[in-house]
């Protein structure tokens, strides 16, 4: 009797073993709908300012701009919904430029450890980025779809809706 318990037991763990397996491949982990904001390090972004630009004055007027700038991007908004099939569609709202709707294809290049790295094509136009999971509900990007040329010292997050 107890060798027959333990080896449903077994089957049992095995069973869920392979189904979480099959639930956490780097495509299945980015499947789902994403809500997005940015993070600054104002730090890091003056920083890179003090190092491009040698006028004291000229340093301060560029950093209240950049504030004005940073302040448009902490309120930001991003939505993204990564579908099973290899498409994804979304919003980006409150960074600079329009806000807008995005879409198009995405899929996984490379994957290790909590990082995974994706292909997205959009308008025709290919771009490779880096995931970096925390845990199964957020990941950080250094810039989401459609969005380009990022300073050092922003980062987007992003948590699941479901």
């Amino acid at each position: 009797m107890f060798d027959r318990i333990m080896a449903l037991a077994t089957v049992g763990l095995l069973a869920m073993a392979v189904s979480a397996g099959c639930n956490h491949s780097p495509e299945n982990r980015l499947v789902g709908r994403w809500q997005g904001k940015v993070l600054v390090d104002r730090s890091a972004v003056e920083g890179q300012i003090d190092k491009k630009i040698k006028n004291k004055m000229a340093a301060v007027l560029a950093k209240g701009v950049i504030d004005k700038m940073l302040q448009k991007f902490e309120s930001a908004s991003i939505t993204l919904n990564f579908r099973k099939n290899g498409t994804y569609d979304g919003s980006v709202k409150g960074l600079p430029g329009k806000d807008r709707n995005i879409s198009g294809t995405w899929k996984v290049v490379s994957s290790a450890g909590s990082e995974i790295k994706i292909e997205i094509e959009q308008n025709g136009k290919k771009e490779t980025t880096t995931i970096a999971f925390r845990g199964r509900d957020e990941f950080t990007i250094k810039a989401p779809p459609g969005v380009q040329e990022i300073p050092d010292g922003i980062e987007f997050r992003f948590r699941r809706m479901e």
